[in-house]
Parts: C-alpha cells; sequence; structure tokens
C-alpha cells in the first residue's frame, strides 16, 4: 500500500509540473512572444522547442503516462481498491487530454514553425497552439482534482 501512495504522490507531482509549465507557455511566454515581430518570435520559439526537449521535461511529460497506467492497472486489477474510478478518469484525461492533445495538435504545429522561416506561420500558431496548449493546462487541472479523489476515497 505505501508503495503505491509513493506513486500516486509521484504521479500527482509529475502531472503538477505538467500543468505549470502549459500555464507558463499560454500565461506568459507566447503572450510575451506575440509583441514581438513575427519572424523573431518565430525564431525564438523555434529555439525554446529545441531547448525545452530534454531529459527533464520528457519525464515529466511521458513519467504521467507511466505512472498512470501503472496505477491504473493497479487499480483494475485489485479486488477492492478506493478510489479506483477517479484514478482511471485521472489517466484517461492526461492521456486524452494532454499526451494525445500534444501528439495530435501541438507537436505537428511545432513541426511546422520549425520549417518556416519567414514569420508568416506565426500569427496563425500563436492563437491555435495557445488553444491546445490551455486545453492541455485545463486537462492537467482535472487530472489532479480526479487524483486529489483517488487518495482521499
Amino acid at each position: 500500500m505505501k508503495k503505491m501512495i509513493v506513486l500516486l504522490l509521484l504521479y500527482l507531482l509529475t502531472v503538477a509540473l505538467s500543468a505549470g509549465i502549459y500555464f507558463v507557455f499560454s500565461n506568459t511566454i507566447i503572450k510575451s512572444l506575440s509583441d514581438f515581430p513575427s519572424e523573431l518570435a518565430t525564431k525564438t520559439m523555434q529555439k525554446i522547442n529545441q531547448v525545452i526537449q530534454n531529459p527533464f521535461f520528457l519525464t515529466i511529460f511521458f513519467g504521467p503516462l507511466l505512472l498512470g497506467s501503472t496505477l491504473s492497472w493497479h487499480y483494475l486489477t485489485v479486488k477492492e481498491a478506493r478510489g479506483r474510478l477517479w484514478i482511471l478518469l485521472s489517466f484517461l484525461t492526461y492521456f486524452l487530454g494532454v499526451f494525445l492533445i500534444t501528439i495530435i495538435f501541438n507537436v505537428p504545429m511545432n513541426n511546422k514553425l520549425d520549417n518556416n522561416t519567414d514569420g508568416s506561420y506565426w500569427p496563425y500558431y500563436m492563437i491555435h497552439w495557445t488553444r491546445f496548449n490551455t486545453l492541455r493546462f485545463l486537462c492537467c487541472l482535472l487530472t489532479i482534482i480526479f487524483l486529489f479523489l483517488g487518495l482521499i476515497a
């Protein structure tokens, strides 16, 4: 049981860190870049997209998938697992609302931005990428709520 609590807390921590990253991008970074000329904003975001791909960020991003799937499997296989529904909902929310949105929307927009040299894609990117990023932030918050409910169940 203590092992599961540790995994739940690590899961909560990685999701909370993800939420913080998404919040900072939507609330601060993209808004700051919106004041720059499109070409400069594009080059800056291209650099950010390169730098952010590091082991710490990848652990924060993929950690909830590993931890959430492990915990979900555990809660599905244990007969009297309190909080089962909330843990499953937390994983589904993160998987669908963060991971899949990232893969289907944000990463392709990042790739398209990466191939843009004149800044012409920036106005579209800034609006649409931020919408999906904000959705990822909100899904992280919902994941955290479900996790808390699972912990107190």
